[in-house]
C-alpha cells in the first residue's frame, strides 16, 4: 500500500492531480469497505463509490492539507449512500433508519480492523510460493472455476481443491499472525 501523502497545502495546482491519485489508489480499498457494509447491493456499491470518487475529486480543491483524507473521502460517500437510500426507500431490501444508524456506527467502528487485514492479506500473497499465488490469481482474480483452473495447469480437480484449501489456511494464518503483530 502506498503511503499517505502528505499535502502541506504549497503544492501546485499541476501537482494536486497527482496527490489526489495517490490518495485515492492508496485508500479506494477502505473507502468501498465502507460503502459496501452500509448498501447490500455490490453493483450499487461499486456505482457508489465511482459516484464518490467524481465529487471527491470535484471538490479536492477544498480539501484541508493535514486533515485525513480517509475522514474526508468517507464523508463524501456517507452522504450519496443516503442518497442512494432515499433514492430506493421503497426497496425491501433497503434497512429501516435506526438499523442503518446501528450498522453505519459499527462500519465506523470497523474500518481500522479491516485496513489491518488488507495490508496484511497483502503482505501475506507475497509470501505464497509461485504456485500458490498462480493458483489464487486464477481463482479469485480471474474468476476461473476449480476445473478450469485444473485444465490451465495440468492438475487433478482433487490437487486443486486441496491446494487451493492448503493455501487459505496459510493465508488466514499468515494474517492472523500479522495482524496481532502490528497491534
Amino acid at each position: 500500500m502506498t503511503d499517505n501523502v502528505s499535502l502541506t497545502g504549497t503544492e501546485s495546482a499541476g501537482d494536486r492531480p497527482e496527490l489526489f491519485l495517490r490518495q485515492l489508489l492508496s485508500y479506494e480499498t477502505r473507502i468501498f469497505s465502507y460503502i459496501l457494509k452500509l448498501v447490500p447491493n455490490f453493483t450499487d456499491a461499486e456505482e457508489i463509490m465511482q459516484e464518490t470518487s467524481v465529487i471527491m475529486w470535484r471538490k479536492f480543491a477544498q480539501f484541508t492539507p493535514g486533515t485525513d483524507f480517509v475522514a474526508w473521502a468517507i464523508q463524501i460517500a456517507h452522504y450519496r449512500i443516503l442518497e442512494y437510500r432515499r433514492a430506493r426507500y421503497k426497496s425491501p431490501l433497503v434497512y429501516d433508519n435506526e438499523v442503518f444508524e446501528k450498522m453505519l456506527s459499527l462500519a465506523k467502528r470497523t474500518g481500522t480492523h479491516e485496513d489491518r487485514r488488507v495490508r496484511a492479506l497483502k503482505r501475506c500473497l507475497t509470501k505464497l510460493r509461485e504456485r500458490q499465488r498462480t493458483l489464487i490469481r486464477l481463482r479469485y482474480y480471474e474468476g476461473l472455476k476449480p476445473k478450469e483452473i485444473a485444465n490451465r495447469l495440468g492438475m487433478s480437480i482433487h490437487a486443486v481443491y486441496k491446494s487451493l484449501s492448503r493455501t487459505h489456511g496459510q493465508l488466514l494464518l499468515c494474517v492472523k499472525r500479522t495482524v496481532v503483530s502490528e497491534r
